[in-house]
């Protein structure tokens, strides 16, 4: 199986064969099994399609447990999750959107079944009954659209069926108590209906001991529900509607205190409730479509309508310990109704194209609570208010010039208005305010063009080279929960990103073996930050003026022989500011360089959080053991070099050194049946993904520990 390249292998066939009532194990063949994505709007084998991707299916999400994306980074080079505060903050090539300033938008957008998802809250848990996670690195600012100006994640979660289908799914965690289950039913209803049921319940404890609650901080306790179903009600049209209904909670989080003096680590924290208010982090959120398919002489039309709201509750210990001195609480709902509407030419023709229309409109309002009590008669309680009306409508198309069979021209552009209203005050609930801000309005309105070019070659029947140059843009908008926010800093700019693109896909060896290389080159400008200001107690988010990330990313799969297969993939990194003046001094930066205000200039300085390599290799073995049973393994180690994990790039408490960790399946399957030992992190290597300073006090975000799983599986 290719965790990280471009496709899955045969092994994945062999599995899902013996586990068809009453198949019997055999062995699998010897080659790489076709992956079918839909980066560019179409159906299309990956290996033709000139973008840097990874993908995931079905079967590479299940060995390895891989339930959201922070969990799926091993497995896909140059993509970072931060997960400090929920909801996760996604980086690809070095760069995303920061925490801290909920009325951000994220540079990496997640699409569920082409719904968009700016905020990540809106999928706290994107990997429900998925079918197929596609990975985009770089701008995809044509085609995609709207805040894809690093790069996108597509998730496809899986269609009712015309036969009937069951399955379950039950996980038990050795290392963490609780349980996990997963099951569906799907088939036809009637001629033409078809339909499908698919639920979620997760019980499951965290890693971090919290001996002042006597919990596993965070514990998770997820329910949740999707029916789908299918019309057909004439040759040539599709109607599938979905609707996802999500609870999630979470109890605690993973921070705890570390020595702001040395790298220190620990899985333990003894925070009780601060304030009398527990932490704990709460979301509601639906999440629906519709998507028609009209078969028309002509081409295709295609309509996606969607709905996506949540409901937040949020607490949060600043401190992470006992005595708490700083609270900090969020109340937030969001909610966005969305149109697209494209129209998709035949294939096969010496001219191919895709026009369409996009529209959304969103609503987001937060209440940020801070409450604190610093001795000395400083305490109190400040509240900030925030809301925010939004509106986007875009027109795209795309077309692909057959000028050969083997030389294909690719072009596409997509324009954007986009406005926003919002308004923040400030409000004093009782003691001595932190600080003041004033009660602030804005409105701003912005035009986009986002292109790109694509020249792709074919210099054998199953070797293909490209070179791209792409644009993306993130529309701009306004401070939500700084209480240092004045009119001046209220509103901050949109940013803007190109990229150049070089790459080769390959297979070779009669398909038995895969490579592909991609180098690049992207250029962001007024890139969006949030640095933490430890002297105003807050983040300050603001615009950087330019910054670069070069590198390098292949992936390499290849058949060693009808049981063993073996894929690696890895990245070089080279993100820097180019010039971010104004920005909020380093640990490291020399007195002299550093203004009265506390800024420099960060030019030639690392992005924050851009590991120079990262990269896995995983081992696939698969025997079958009799007439019936098939017996499957696989080890995988990923690796990620050092990198700065705090805003000021401490390096005694905000960095990470490098790491590697490895992850293991065995799995034993039979008639429909697969009992599964996971395990993650087997190495129980210690790490962290976020921290900062607060009073002198350090605090870090732990990444999960060693996990040790059984999963039961019986697929009807």
């Amino acid at each position: 199986m290719c965790f990280a390249g471009h496709e899955a292998l045969a092994a994945d066939a062999a599995a899902d064969q013996a586990t068809a009532p009453g198949g019997e194990a055999e062995q699998s063949s010897a080659a790489l099994e076709t992956v079918i994505v839909t980066a560019q709007k179409r159906k299309q084998d990956v290996q033709t399609v000139p973008i840097s991707m990874e993908v995931l299916g079905q079967q590479q999400l299940a060995t390895y447990n891989i339930t959201d994306i922070q969990s799926m980074q091993a497995y896909v080079p140059n993509l970072l999750v931060q997960s400090a505060t929920a909801p996760q903050q996604y980086f690809i090539r070095g760069f995303g959107s920061q925490a801290a300033n909920d009325a951000f938008e994220q540079s990496v957008s997640v699409y569920v079944d082409g719904i968009y998802g700016g905020r990540n809250r809106q999928f706290m848990s994107p990997f429900f009954d998925a079918d197929q996670v596609e990975v985009l690195r770089g701008p995809q600012g044509a085609l995609l659209g709207k805040n894809t100006a690093a790069g996108a994640i597509m998730i496809t979660t899986a269609n009712p069926t015309d036969t009937f289908q069951a399955a379950s799914d039950l996980t038990y965690s050795f290392s963490r108590p609780g349980e996990n289950f997963f099951g569906y039913v799907s088939g036809p209803l009637s001629d033409g209906i078809n339909s499908r049921v698919a639920l979620h319940l997760e019980d499951m404890q965290g890693w971090i001991d919290n001996t002042g609650t006597g919990n596993h901080d965070p514990s998770n306790h997820t329910m949740q529900v999707r029916p789908s179903i299918e019309f057909k009600p004439a040759d040539g049209v599709d109607v599938i509607a979905k609707l996802d209904y999500n609870e999630i909670y979470l109890d605690g989080n993973s921070l705890v205190r570390t020595s702001t003096t040395g790298y220190t680590v620990t899985t333990v924290k003894d925070e009780p409730p601060p304030f009398g208010i527990p932490e704990v982090d709460r979301t509601t959120a639906t999440n629906g479509s519709v998507t028609a398919r009209f078969q028309l002489p002509a081409g295709t039309l295609e309509s996606i309508t969607g709905y996506s709201g949540y409901d937040n509750t949020y607490q949060l210990g600043a401190l992470a310990g006992a005595p708490e001195v700083f609270n900090v609480g969020f109340v937030s709902d969001f909610s966005q109704a969305s149109e697209e509407l494209r129209f998709l030419s035949p294939t096969n023709q010496p001219l191919e194209y895709i026009v369409g229309l996009y529209y959304d409109g969103s609503s987001f309002h937060t209440e940020n609570t801070s409450t604190y009590n610093f001795g000395y008669g400083f305490a109190g309680q400040v509240r900030t208010v925030y809301g925010q009306h939004a509106n986007t409508a875009s027109a795209f198309g795309a077309a692909t010039w057959h000028v050969t069979d083997s030389f294909r021209v690719l072009g596409s552009l997509r324009y954007t208005y986009e406005n926003k209203d919002a308004g923040f005050e400030e409000l004093t609930d009782y003691g001595v305010p932190i600080a003041t801000a004033p009660s602030l309005t804005g409105a701003e309105s912005e035009n986009h063009v986002d292109p790109s070019i694509t020249l792709q070659y074919d210099i054998a029947p199953d070797v293909m080279v490209y070179a791209l140059f792409g644009q993306g843009s993130k529309g701009g908008g306004f401070v939500s929960s700084t209480r240092t926010v004045v009119a001046s800093d209220f509103e901050y700019k949109p940013e803007k990103s190109k990229s150049y693109e070089a790459g080769i896909k390959s297979t070779f060896f009669d398909k038995r073996a895969l490579l592909d290389v991609a180098l690049y080159d992207t250029k962001f400008t007024d890139l969006q930050v949030t640095t933490f200001d430890p002297k105003l107690i807050t983040y300050i988010t603001g615009n950087a003026a330019a910054a670069t990330s070069k590198g390098v990313e292949f992936s390499l799969a290849g058949v060693l022989s009808s049981q063993f297969k073996i894929t690696t993939s890895g990245a070089y990194l080279n993100a820097v500011y180019d010039n971010f003046p104004g920005a909020q001094c380093l640990a490291t930066t020399p007195a002299a360089e550093c203004s009265p205000e506390g800024t420099t200039n960060l030019a030639g300085t690392t992005v924050l959080g851009a590991s120079r390599w990262t990269g896995n290799v995983a081992l696939d073995f698969t025997q079958p053991l009799n007439n019936s049973w098939l017996l499957t393994a696989t080890v995988d180690a990923n690796y990620r070099s050092g990198y700065f994990i705090s805003a000021n790039e401490s390096p005694l408490y905000g960095y990470q050194p490098g790491f590697v960790k490895y992850d293991g399946n065995i799995s034993l399957v039979k008639n429909g049946w697969t009992v599964s030992l996971l395990g993650k992190n087997l190495g129980n290597k210690l790490t962290k993904n976020f921290s900062y300073d607060f009073a002198g006090t350090g605090v870090a975000a732990i990444d999960p520990t060693r996990d040790i799983l059984l999963e039961v599986r019986y697929k009807y």
